[in-house]
């Protein structure tokens, strides 16, 4: 609700409907003020605005009062008798103030049991009624100036909050030696003339990301801002160390198309989804040139085409700034503000560390004296100060003084790592396996029930080793505080990669790196067996996937470990292809075929083949994995795999379909009906042929026009799986899929939008994000069939968002050109053109012949309307001498 709304008359119109108990106005339920309560239904919100209302009068009346020389500072309960309250009223007129006399009658006229009449309150005051009319219009007016100050208020609150909703939880207790970076930083991002771009830098430990989270929250909080993106590079590379196990991670990140991505996605722009990052970049600039936005990078040293993604930004920049955080330093752009983060000062790294130990309840005090000493030794890095805290439990702070001062004699530029060297030393034997353990821990973090599951260590044990970790500030806690995830430090992983697991420690009794081998077997091990538990729970699997993926990557590494590498690539599979995770599972499937073709285990290698052909299919490269099924269907038939011969000729027919070799892909189907090796099968493998060999069959009857045909195969696929008591429920929601696609084609939409709901909600219960979002994208196009088009254009932005997201080429490709039909059947021409332009690009790029033709007849019906003939007869003839027999009548425009 807009604050000029909240006027005398809607108040008036609210107290008279309270009084004949019906609902206030519509307009006051959508104050700030009540969605901060998170309040939903109408009824409630009437009654949190009646007490809302009621208590700005009381307090305004107390407060009245309270100023009259012998004035009653406070207001009892309402009284229950009618002369009681005209008396309360009597006495509050005694004092003469109009502000005093506008409360009380504005309150014991509409909030007082029983209410009183204006005619009765004249009579006890002894004025004429209109007197009380006037006083009750005085205090009404007084109420809106509260009501609104009140709702700017919560605005602000509530748009501070919206600001920092992609901000991630502070990492800091309390801020010590900030405030002065704070300031200037935030004044120069709001400053007119300010730069553009600041670069916050600085070492590991120096405090770049909470100088960073501390900018932004005090911009939210000032309203200075409309909105604040957040985009963490998470997935880091370390120094000194060599890369971390988890360096693969990063692909999705080290993109420059990817963060664009996610910047559009923070900003909620929906209608940009599927367009190339140009095509964005191009739409943005307007949009944040009157929003004034931060948009903050952190850890931009480890994007990879830094250069092109800052290319890619500075048109963005003006109103909106950029506030970047990087290890590396930026000044060579004339641009760009650098800000190098300067250590605390010696009182500020007193007050830090006198902090942390209270909050730690170390009973121990540093002099000011041993202060200046310590500081002189290690100056005054966060990271530093709180891991000396923590060696104050097993030495004096003269001692450890002393300790630093011979170690930098000897070696002057690594005291850093002699700190970690001494943290490692005073932890017990448990948490120096605990934290090793770490190491194959996500950076996103794991919940305890997970460490302990990994570390092998008893419950007792484990949560004593925990609280050491944390208090010697080696792992790091996030998350919520209902269930808090942790994390190895990025500087504590690369002392273990660089000194622990690097043979330097052989004289200790424990040969760690020895120990960390052995132990990484068990936990691939313990972790397959935890997949294999849960795997009923895919949500539950979803929380440890990125530690999964760490452990995969880490076995790889270690050919001893290959064997059971592959054993936890079997469990995982499917569900990181289900969950878009394609990139980073292709390697995976990928390290398993050529592992089980150098170790002759051939009935496992045409099953990971099969899988990586769908991942390239799905993906765009069409030749590629046209190849790969062709080895895995002869591979199929030398083992005698029925199964596998299926799965991988039903991928290959798709392909040539999607390549418009639709007599090849005849031909494949026909060759593959009659393979003896189909014949005398199991129970269980029968119907897994039937189905895999069914859903081609009815693509190819229905690419022929024999529609009653293809519904026919798709009930009797149905009927199978469903009274089948070896039920497969992914197979049998994809069924549905199809049957909806078939009605589709038959013109039969309720019954199509009934089947592709039913399987997108089977989808959904298995956790299987895409064929849940290609499901819903059929969906789409029954309702632009349909001409619901609003239902249409709403499901396919948010299909393309996720595809998108998935690097689901093949499905994106396709929803982009029936977003652009739905634009041109609502007559918006300019976003057509532009998504059926993007459709073609694609296409063109990842040789989809389907999609090129659909797109450029569509593009050439567009241009008919623009009045660009001679474009528009180029791409018509192009599509003549292209001919895909047999479609539905939508096809060639609309095609799921």
């Amino acid at each position: 609700m807009k604050i000029e709304q909240i006027t005398p008359d809607i108040l008036s119109s609210a107290f008279r409907k309270w009084q004949q108990y019906e609902e206030p106005p519509i307009e006051l339920l959508e104050l700030h003020l009540l969605s901060e309560s998170g309040l939903v239904s109408r009824v409630e919100k009437g009654f949190k605005l009646y007490d809302l209302i009621k208590a700005l009068i009381v307090k305004a009346l107390i407060k009245c009062r309270s100023v009259g020389e012998g004035a009653c500072a406070f207001i009892e309960e309402s009284p229950s008798l009618k002369q009681d309250i005209l008396q309360s009223v009597s006495l509050d007129f005694q004092y003469r103030d109009d502000r005093l006399e506008a409360w009380s009658v504005l309150y014991y006229r509409y909030f007082a049991d029983p209410n009183i009449s204006t005619a009765e309150l004249a009579a006890a005051v002894n004025v004429e009624e209109r007197q009380i009319r006037r006083r009750l219009d005085l205090g009404t007016r007084m109420l809106v100036n509260g009501l609104r100050r009140a709702e700017d208020e919560a605005h602000k609150r509530l748009q501070s909050l919206r600001c920092q909703r992609h901000l991630p939880l502070p990492d800091y207790f309390e801020l010590w030696g900030m405030d002065e970076h704070t300031k200037l930083l935030s004044d120069l991002l709001t400053d007119s003339d300010g730069p553009y771009f600041i670069s916050i830098e600085g070492i590991g430990g120096i405090g770049k990301t909470t100088l960073a989270q501390a900018v932004a929250r005090k911009l939210a909080k000032m309203g200075a801002i409309v909105d604040i993106v957040w985009i963490t590079a998470r997935y880091q590379k370390f120094g000194q160390g060599g890369e971390s196990p988890f360096a693969d991670l990063a692909q999705k990140t080290l993109d420059s198309d990817d963060i664009i991505a996610q910047l559009v996605a923070q900003l909620e722009q929906k209608e940009l989804f599927g367009l190339s990052t140009k095509d964005k970049i191009e739409r943005l600039i307007p949009l944040l040139s009157i929003a004034p936005c931060l948009i903050i990078i952190d850890n931009l040293e480890i994007i990879e085409e830094t250069e092109l993604l800052l290319n890619y930004l500075f048109p963005l920049a003006g109103r909106t700034r950029f506030l970047l955080t990087s290890r590396n330093t930026l000044q060579h752009h004339p641009y760009i503000r650098s800000y190098k983060v300067p250590e605390l000062s010696l009182f500020h790294s007193r007050l830090f560390i006198e902090s942390e130990l209270r909050r730690r309840g170390i009973k121990q005090s540093v002099s000011q004296q041993m202060m200046e000493k310590l500081y002189d030794t290690i100056g005054g890095i966060p990271l530093a100060l709180k891991q000396i805290v923590s060696l104050l439990r097993l030495a004096s702070v003269v001692t450890l003084v002393e300790d630093f001062h011979r170690f930098l004699k000897e070696s002057p530029n690594k005291l850093s790592d002699h700190i970690f060297r001494q943290s490692w030393i005073g932890l017990d034997d448990s948490s120096q396996r605990l934290l090793l353990s770490m190491i194959d821990v996500s950076p996103d973090g794991e919940n305890s029930e997970w460490l302990r599951r990994m570390s092998g260590l008893t419950l007792a044990n484990f949560d004593k080793a925990m609280n050491q970790l944390l208090d010697f500030s080696l792992i790091e806690g996030i998350g919520l505080s209902e269930e808090p995830l942790y994390r190895i430090h990025r500087l504590t992983h690369t002392f273990l990669q660089a000194d622990v697991l690097s043979e330097q420690w052989s004289k200790q009794e424990i040969h760690w790196a020895a120990y960390y081998d052995g132990r990484l077997q068990e936990k691939l091990i313990t972790a397959v067996e935890f997949v294999h538990a849960f795997s009923h729970q895919p949500k539950k699997l979803v929380r440890h996937l990125n530690s999964l993926l760490v452990l995969l990557q880490q076995a790889r590494e270690r050919t001893n470990l290959h064997p059971f590498a592959i054993d936890l690539i079997r469990a995982m599979h499917p569900w990181p292809w289900r969950w878009g995770r394609w990139r980073i599972w292709e390697q995976e499937l990928r390290f398993a075929v050529n592992f089980c073709e150098s170790a002759g285990k051939y009935d496992d290698q045409v099953e990971f083949l099969v899988y990586l052909s769908q991942l390239v299919f799905y993906t765009g490269r069409y030749p590629e994995a046209l190849s790969i099924c062709k080895y895995a269907i002869l591979l199929s038939r030398t083992i005698h795999s029925s199964v596998m011969l299926v799965k991988a000729g039903s991928t290959a027919i798709l392909l040539l379909r999607t390549q418009g070799s639709t007599e090849e892909a005849a031909s494949l189907f026909e060759e593959l009906a009659k393979d003896t090796l189909l014949q005398n099968l199991s129970d269980k493998d029968k119907i897994l042929v039937d189905a895999n060999l069914g859903f081609p069959r009815l693509i190819l009857l229905r690419d022929t026009g024999q529609l009653d045909a293809a519904l026919s195969e798709a009930n009797k696929i149905i009927d199978t799986l469903q009274v089948s008591s070896l039920i497969d429920t992914h197979l049998l929601a994809e069924a549905y899929r199809h049957r909806g696609v078939m009605f589709w084609a038959l013109s039969e939409y309720q019954a199509a939008e009934t089947d592709l709901k039913h399987a997108s909600k089977m989808f959904a219960l298995q956790e299987d994000v895409l064929n849940e979002f290609y499901a819903n994208s059929n969906l789409a196009l029954v309702y632009w069939s349909a001409s619901e088009f609003k239902l249409a254009e709403v499901e396919m932005l948010r299909n393309i968002k996720q595809f998108e997201h998935l690097d689901a080429v093949w499905r994106l490709t396709r929803e982009l050109g029936n977003l652009g039909l739905v634009y041109f059947s609502k007559g918006d021409l300019d976003h057509a053109l532009k998504y059926m332009e993007r459709q073609l690009e694609m296409a063109t790029r990842f040789g989809d012949s389907v999609e090129i033709h659909r797109a450029k007849a569509n593009i050439g019906a567009v241009k008919i309307y623009f009045g660009q003939y001679e474009s528009a007869r180029r791409n018509l003839e192009a599509v003549m001498n292209y001919s895909h027999k047999g479609q539905s009548r939508h096809e060639g425009i609309g095609f799921i």
